[in-house]
């Protein structure tokens, strides 16, 4: 092998001085800053002109690249300063102390001039030298006939022309095709009679590689498995973010492919160019679902039901409609109660008001209060001067409807004249100073007593004095029902008389159980009525009566003597204090244990006249008075 060594051609360096322009010398040898010609006697840049009254204080930066010239490692090029980028011009741009640094090309001395040059001669420059190559790897670089690039097409010839180690008639990768017949005797697969496969080579050497024999995968941005058909990719295998298929059709959208349900949001979800309402195969569920509205209420047929992503003309978004015929009736019409017609589509009974499931009496329903849905027949009583039931009593003795009575099964019948209950006089019915209540439970048969017509007589509270001590009745009148309170009589010192006496604004009714509560308030000089716990009215008493002091012990008779009323009698109580609306009504409905606080005396009745309050009064049946069950 021949070789030729070239003399290395040396660089020249480019000098500068303080006052003249850098000189840079190429590696070609010429001088690209001569100033052979040149006459600097007309005054050259060492000596600066200030008196045109500059600013002799200001930085100097004689080439305008932006630093001064102490900081400026040449201010004379405007190419050279500190930051600058390095170029390769043999300068120093950056101001780092070195020239050219990392922009350097390094070439190959190449004797023979066929393009490659020596391994391991190589030489940094910005362009090529004379006698240097880009291009290394030349075997024989005195002979130009080798070198990588050549041919070897002479299977008898021995030389290596090609410098890759073998000659033209060796056969390298024992194919059975010599170097000069095989385009790659490194491997066995390749020669002009292989077979072409997909390996990245040019297995039957005709110059192409993996021709026929790659498969296009397609790119997959969004990695939904489908690919892009406007970005194939011919290769040997799937590589990631490729597809085998290209069939999506929104390769930015995951969410958009053939594998996709399509769903109401105006786009093509699985990409079978159909488009929400448009495509048979849309996801209903996504949909909305609408009602025909034939009448144009607002309100639609709920049996004509249709699912869309766009509202179908002719139908609505609620339904309920239960005549999409007229457009009178609808979810939002004013109901006609009772006319046949359910104008405002609830499905109930136009009959049935108050939506207790029981259409009004006053059509063919069993319903006594068709505005009330708590009444109804059949309904638990409740101690609420309504007849919940409908069974024509106001209350009744078995509220809770458990087939036992709330108060126990006892009360006191008076059937008659001279018929009553009678309680020995005792200091415990002294009213003293204090406040008092009565309570009872009645019904009346009769309102109307032998003595005086039109009035019967309830209760009676004497001391037998009248009228020289106090006593108090309490009357029914016949013709209203209305129960008065009456007091009359003289103080113990008899120096006044107290007297006074008033009427609820209610009534009884004959037959009808009635709870009946009066309370003497009297420090505040009223005597209120309470009727079923409800307020009956009230009247002002006297100033001797809120104020008298009666001590004297009487008797009391559940009934009378006199002028007698008839019917029944049940829970009677005498409290010491004056009990509010709401304590009425909070004990009204339920038994006693008789120990309550400022309980005076309580009657049941239950199976005698026996008191069962704390000061054990008593109590003697008279006439034809008794206790009976019911």
């Amino acid at each position: 092998m021949r070789l030729t060594h070239l003399p290395l051609i040396l660089l020249l360096v480019a000098c500068r001085t303080k006052d003249e322009t850098p000189v840079e010398t190429g590696l070609t040898g010429q001088d690209s800053g001569a100033d052979s010609g040149g006459d600097d006697s007309g005054g050259g840049d060492s000596v600066i002109d200030d008196s045109g009254g500059g600013d002799s204080s200001a930085p100097t930066d004689n080439d305008g690249d932006g630093v001064s010239a102490e900081e400026d490692c040449d201010d004379n090029n405007p190419a050279a300063y500190p930051g600058a980028v390095e170029t390769c011009d043999n300068v120093d741009n950056n101001c780092d102390g070195a020239v050219d640094e990392g922009v350097t090309t390094t070439f190959y001395r190449d004797g023979d001039s066929d393009g490659y040059g020596v391994d391991g001669d190589g030489l940094a420059a910005c362009e090529a030298p004379v006698g240097y190559a880009a291009l290394p790897g030349d075997c024989d670089d005195a002979d130009a006939r080798f070198n990588p690039g050549a041919a070897e097409s002479d299977c008898a010839d021995p030389n290596d022309y090609n410098c890759d180690g073998s000659v033209g008639y060796d056969d390298a990768d024992s194919d059975g095709f010599a170097a000069c017949e095989d385009c790659d005797d490194s491997q066995p697969t390749v020669n002009p009679a292989g077979v072409e496969t997909c390996d990245t080579l040019d297995n039957n050497c005709d110059g192409a590689v993996d021709e026929g024999v790659t498969t296009t995968y397609y790119r997959d941005s969004d990695g939904d498995g489908h690919g892009d058909v406007d970005y194939p990719d011919a290769a040997c295998a799937l590589s990631a973010g490729y597809a085998e298929a290209a069939t999506d059709c929104d390769d930015a959208d995951a969410a958009v492919n053939p594998d996709a349900s399509e769903v109401c949001d105006s786009r093509d979800n699985d990409c079978d160019s159909l488009i929400d309402d448009a495509d048979p195969s849309l996801d209903l569920s996504t949909a909305g679902t609408y009602s025909a509205d034939d009448d144009n209420d607002g309100y639609g047929d709920d049996d004509r039901l249709t699912s869309a992503c766009v509202q179908p003309s002719g139908t609505a978004t609620t339904g309920g409609d239960c005549d999409d015929g007229d457009t009178s009736v609808s979810p939002a019409a004013a109901e006609t109660w009772y006319d046949g017609v359910d104008q405002d589509c609830s499905g109930g009974s136009d009959y049935d008001q108050d939506g207790d499931g029981q259409d009004s009496d006053s059509g063919a329903g069993a319903d006594c209060d068709d505005l009330d849905a708590a009444v109804y027949e059949g309904a638990i009583e409740l101690c609420d001067s309504v007849d919940n039931d409908c069974d024509g009593e106001i209350i009744d003795v078995d509220l809770d409807l458990d087939g036992v009575r709330d108060m126990g099964v006892g009360a006191l019948d008076l059937p008659g004249s001279d018929d009553y209950v009678y309680v020995a006089a005792s200091s415990a019915l002294a009213w003293g100073t204090g406040d008092w209540t009565i309570e009872l439970w009645t019904l009346g048969e009769h309102l109307s007593g032998p003595n005086v017509a039109g009035q019967a007589r309830l209760m009676n509270h004497s001391n037998g004095g009248y009228p020289s001590n106090p006593w108090w009745v309490i009357d029914i009148y016949e013709s209203t029902g209305k129960v008065e309170m009456e007091v009359a009589g003289w103080n113990a010192a008899r120096t006044a008389p107290i007297s006074g006496s008033g009427t609820s604004t209610s009534g009884m009714v004959i037959g009808e159980w009635i709870h009946i509560a009066i309370v003497s308030d009297r420090s505040a000089g009223t005597v209120q009525f309470y009727f079923n716990g409800e307020d009956a009215g009230s009247y002002t008493t006297s100033a001797e009566f809120q104020t008298a002091d009666v001590t004297t012990p009487a008797y009391l008779q559940l009934g009378s003597s006199w002028n007698d009323w008839q019917g029944m009698m049940d829970e009677v109580r005498l409290w010491t204090t004056a009990r509010t609306q709401a304590e009425v009504q909070a004990t009204m409905c339920s038994a006693l244990t008789g120990a309550e606080t400022d309980l005076q005396g309580y009657w049941s009745f239950e199976s005698s006249a026996t008191d069962e309050g704390p000061n054990a009064l008593g109590g003697t049946i008279m006439g034809d008075a008794s206790i009976v069950s019911y």
